[in-house]
């Protein structure tokens, strides 16, 4: 847990265990990115972290830009809201958000991101808030996800990095996976832990 969340440059004993996905922005007045972290409050500025465009350089393993159109579609779903978003740079590669958002306050309570590689719908970040679990939302935003890949015809295949299966989040993510009709298997990526396609029921 970095002071602050401040990820430094790695010391030259670090060890790698891992990938997360992020989506950070910019600052050009400090030269840095700076992000919301999805593993609670406690962790880094209240949750949040920044790196810095060295660190970005140096060690990132994928990156999306988007630069293309964007459709957003509102659900109600009781009082909340499910939006749905898509970047597309091309018909064969695009970006597709699903998130539940609290209709009083607009906080985002939970949310999917995956992006269309091929003739797959790739699943990157399936994410609860903690204090809205319990409710029904990872359910919701599975359905969503599925909608969305039967929709568009896409076989649908999840990727969990090694860092969201530490600390105890292993039985969490394989619970996640049969949501969606998925049985999670471990590969020999370096990137991802582990790999699966939904089968059709």
């Amino acid at each position: 847990d970095p002071p602050n969340g401040s990820i430094p440059m790695p010391s030259g004993n670090s060890i790698e265990c891992g990938t997360h996905s992020l989506t950070p922005t910019y600052d050009p007045q400090t030269e840095s990115f700076h992000f919301d972290n999805s593993w609670g409050r406690e962790w880094g500025d209240h949750g949040s972290g920044s790196f810095s465009y060295e660190y970005l350089s140096e060690y990132a393993t994928e990156i999306l830009g988007c630069a293309g159109y964007m459709d957003q579609l509102a659900i109600d779903y009781e009082q909340d809201v499910c939006v749905g978003w898509k970047w597309a740079l091309s018909h064969k590669f695009s970006i597709h958000g699903r998130e539940i958002i609290e209709g009083a306050t607009g906080e985002r309570m939970a949310w999917a991101f995956a992006t269309r590689q091929g003739s797959e719908l790739v699943l990157h970040e399936f994410f609860v808030w903690p204090t809205y679990r319990e409710r029904g939302f990872a359910r919701k935003l599975a359905e969503l996800v599925i909608q969305l890949s039967n929709r568009a015809k896409l076989e649908l295949r999840l990727r969990v990095p090694f860092v969201d299966c530490i600390d105890g989040r292993l039985d969490a993510v394989l619970a996640a996976g049969k949501l969606f009709g998925v049985e999670l298997r471990e590969t020999k990526s370096r990137f991802y832990y582990l790999d699966g396609v939904a089968v059709e029921s």
